[in-house]
Parts: structure tokens; C-alpha cells; sequence
């Protein structure tokens, strides 16, 4: 299974295209002082993958990892304590961060199962 990011990032949608070169820490690389509430979530996500790499994990975000959802949230499901399971946790955070930073309802317009949930979980404020 692809995770989470790469998954809405392969399949070039909106919501893909909008982050990709949104504030300073959105897309590739980062640095300076977040712009908005967006911008720190991928600041977050960033520092979590660069926690992980220091674990000893691969810096690759494009790994794949095990996780189900439902409308209300989301469950990683490879073996805890895995580089699998704390790359899961990073994209879940990074996830539940712009649902809670107000990310505009406009950009979830997709139907496969994880943006599905998306939309669910932005429903949810």
C-alpha cells in the first residue's frame, strides 16, 4: 500500500499541487519561520521525518506502510516500533494537522478511499 502523502502526490491532484510550493516548508525541503497554521503542519511533518531518519529509518517519504481508516480517523497497522509504523505516524500527524489548521474544504475533491476519509475527517470541524 502506498502511505498516505505519496498516494495524494502520485495521483497529481489539487491537493498535491497546492502544497507543493505552499509557504516555506511545504514541498521539498524547508526552512525560515511557518507562514500560516498550513505551513507549520508540513514544518511538523518535515521535523518528524528528520526524527525518524536520526532512528535510523530511511529519509525516503515514498515507503510503503500498512494503515486503515474510517471517517473519524486513522490507524497504522505495521508493526509498531517499525520505521513503517513511525513513517505512518508522521503522514497521520501531518493529516490531522491541516484538518485542524482549517485546510480549504475546496482542495478534498477526490474519491478514492484516503481522500475519501479526508473529506470525512474535514467534516468533522
Amino acid at each position: 500500500m502506498y502511505s498516505q502523502i505519496s498516494h495524494l502526490f502520485e495521483m497529481g491532484c489539487t491537493f498535491g499541487n497546492y502544497l507543493r510550493d505552499y509557504g516555506c516548508w511545504c514541498g521539498v525541503g524547508g526552512s525560515g519561520t511557518p507562514q500560516d497554521n498550513i505551513d507549520r503542519c508540513c514544518m511538523v511533518h518535515d521535523r518528524c521525518y528528520d526524527q525518524n531518519s536520526r532512528d535510523g529509518c530511511s529519509g525516503i517519504h515514498l515507503e510503503d506502510y500498512s494503515y486503515e481508516w474510517t471517517s473519524l480517523s486513522i490507524q497504522c497497522t505495521s508493526n509498531p516500533g517499525s520505521c513503517d509504523y513511525k513513517n505512518c505516524n508522521c503522514d497521520k500527524e501531518f493529516l490531522e494537522c491541516l484538518r485542524s489548521a482549517g485546510f480549504p474544504r475546496t482542495f478534498f475533491t477526490w474519491t478514492t478511499k484516503l481522500q475519501q476519509m479526508l473529506i470525512n475527517m474535514n467534516n468533522l470541524i
